[in-house]
């Protein structure tokens, strides 16, 4: 026809921008055909396919999809994110419904995780309480001395799971020792709400080293041996609960509340402001805790404040993959998260300090963790 007419004829050129049209539509709504992503904008190109080809064998059934796809996000997103309080009735074979029409995408690994947290381990045998509320599970440690001074220590519960560990290479302040490894936690644990506070230090040792002493602010000025003999003392007054500090991967997953959360990977000012305590707005000294927004585990000051010693010894990270990993290399031990005293750069999520395990400072603390196993079963 271009032959007859000429390749300038306006026909032609209608006929071929048409079929150009066609074209790419159906490369659009390819994936309606698949285990696959909805794309966006697939209910407005299912009609303009329509409109320029008729209907075609494949709409039924890319309609019913797109319609399916839609309900099911909406869905899950109601019932799945953060503003959630419990968890509602087949929420798990909802998603796992539409995980089986799109396969897996970050927003399904998110609820996924989210899912984890609501459906949460049961009250734990040594909590005086246990709630769920829109963070997950929360449960309350009474500690109390026979003299009758008692304080409650509240904790989250961290759900298994997996997560990227680490930063890439674009991340601004990166060091050398945070290669990313794709981590899996096999085990449930709670880990405390907040940093541990001036008042439980002092309840259970009878002295307080901070240099800045405030019973609500976090004790500071321990080493790690100090938060050993510390843990020791806490298991005598309460015996058959393990008490024990957070692994460095485990410390890692809690901060990016078990995913990628780009508010918790990367020392952003602004974001840090409304975050964290820093240098820049904690006027040179720690802060009383949990008064920062949290985490969507519900956990507190998981940046800034005060640095957070971990369990293991401080190591390279691995390479691939790896499933409860805990450091061996060195007998230096790791510090998390940065402190009061600061720079942005260095509140990340990734960042890592190698101490010796007798280093004190006033802008270096701990929080507890214990085995969720430690449980009654869930009714």
């Amino acid at each position: 026809f271009a032959r007859i007419v000429g390749a300038d004829d306006r026909t032609l050129h209608g006929w071929r921008t048409k079929v150009a049209r066609v074209r790419k539509l159906e490369i659009l709504l390819a994936p309606l055909s698949q285990t696959a992503p909805v794309p966006a904008d697939a209910e407005a190109a299912v009609a303009e396919l329509r409109s320029l080809v008729g209907d075609f064998a494949e709409s039924p059934a890319w309609i019913a999809k797109i319609a399916r796809v839609r309900a099911l996000t909406t869905r899950c997103a109601t019932e799945l994110g953060l503003e959630a309080v419990v968890l509602a009735e087949g929420a798990g074979a909802r998603l796992d419904q539409l995980a089986n029409e799109i396969s897996a995408t970050p927003e399904i690994a998110a609820w996924r995780q989210r899912l984890g947290v609501l459906s949460g381990p049961g009250k734990p045998a040594w909590a005086e309480s246990y709630a769920t509320d829109r963070f997950g599970s929360r449960a309350i440690w009474r500690l109390a001395t026979p003299h009758g001074a008692s304080i409650n220590v509240a904790f989250r519960y961290v759900p298994p799971g997996t997560c990227w560990i680490g930063s890439d290479l674009a991340e601004a302040g990166r060091d050398n020792d945070e290669d990313r490894f794709h981590l899996r936690l096999t085990r449930g644990r709670w880990l405390a709400e907040t940093e541990t506070t001036q008042e439980l230090w002092t309840l259970i040792t009878g002295a307080n080293p901070s240099a800045d002493q405030d019973p609500q602010r976090p004790v500071e000025r321990v080493s790690w041996t100090d938060v050993q003999a510390f843990l020791g003392l806490l298991r005598k007054h309460s015996p058959g609960v393990p008490a024990r500090l957070p692994t460095e991967a485990e410390w890692e997953f809690a901060c990016r509340a078990g995913g990628d959360d780009p508010q918790f990977a990367s020392g952003n000012p602004d974001i840090l402001d409304r975050k964290a305590w820093y240098r820049g707005n904690s006027g040179d000294r720690s802060q009383q805790v949990g008064r920062k927004p949290r985490n969507a585990l519900g956990l507190g000051d998981m940046l800034g404040n005060v640095w957070e010693w971990c369990e293991d010894r401080y190591g390279q990270h691995p390479s691939g993959e790896a499933t409860d990993p805990v450091g061996s290399e060195r007998d230096t031990r790791v510090a998390r998260g940065g402190g009061w005293c600061d720079r942005a750069r260095i509140l990340r999520a990734a960042n890592r300090v190698s101490l010796d395990p007798g280093t004190r400072s006033a802008s270096l603390g701990f929080r507890l963790a214990i085995d969720a196993e430690a449980t009654t079963p869930k009714p």
